[in-house]
Formats: C-alpha cells, sequence, structure tokens
C-alpha cells in the first residue's frame, strides 16, 4: 500500500500547515452575517439607541424636577422670612404705639391730677 500524498511531493506523508498568506481572507463579520441576523442586529441597535435616547429624556426631566424643587424651596423660604420680618415689624410697631399710648395716658393723669390740686 502507498502512502498517501499529502505534502509537497509524492513521498511526503505530513499534511501541510497552510500559513496566513496561503489561508483565504476572513470576510468580515457583517458580510458572514445573513439578511435575518443583519436586522435583528439592526433592530437592536435601533432598540439600544430608542433606550439611550428615553433615558436621557428621563434622566433630563428628572434634573429639571430637581431644579423646580429646589427653586419652589428657596421661594417658599424667602417668602418665609419676609413674612417673619413682617411680623417682627408689625409687633415692634404694636410695641411703639404700647409706650405711645402709656405716655399719653400719664400725660393725661398729670394733667388730671394738676386741675384736681388746683381746684
Amino acid at each position: 500500500m502507498r502512502n498517501r500524498v499529502f505534502g509537497c511531493h509524492r513521498s511526503c506523508t505530513r499534511k501541510p500547515q497552510l500559513s496566513k498568506h496561503k489561508m483565504p481572507p476572513k470576510k468580515p463579520p457583517s458580510a458572514k452575517l445573513s439578511k435575518a441576523e443583519k436586522e435583528k442586529l439592526q433592530k437592536e441597535e435601533e432598540e439600544r439607541k430608542l433606550k439611550e435616547e428615553e433615558e436621557a429624556k428621563k434622566k433630563a426631566e428628572e434634573e429639571e424636577r430637581e431644579r423646580l424643587e429646589k427653586e419652589r424651596i428657596e421661594r417658599e423660604e424667602r417668602e418665609r422670612l419676609e413674612r417673619e420680618e413682617h411680623e417682627r415689624h408689625d409687633m415692634e410697631i404694636a410695641d411703639l404705639n404700647a409706650v405711645l399710648d402709656n405716655v399719653d395716658s400719664a400725660i393725661n393723669n398729670q394733667e388730671e391730677q394738676r386741675r384736681a390740686s388746683a381746684k
């Protein structure tokens, strides 16, 4: 029985090793894909983009809500401080009016005492 010829000459029994330059060029992944696989990948890419856009929109809405909430809290705090200041001024005015009333009544009492002592 003769040796099978695998290699470079008739008596060679060793299977030849293909070097890289002898190997057929690899096709890019997109060329290997079938039409259905391409459509599936395209659909997945579109879904991923839509999901990213949705997340970006949600993030922007959340930031807007936080900003509005912060502005509302600041406005309420400012209004509360103004209201407290007005109340404090009203109390000071009421105290001053009470002092003036006391002074007026003291003056009236002194005048009545003078009239009574003059009679």
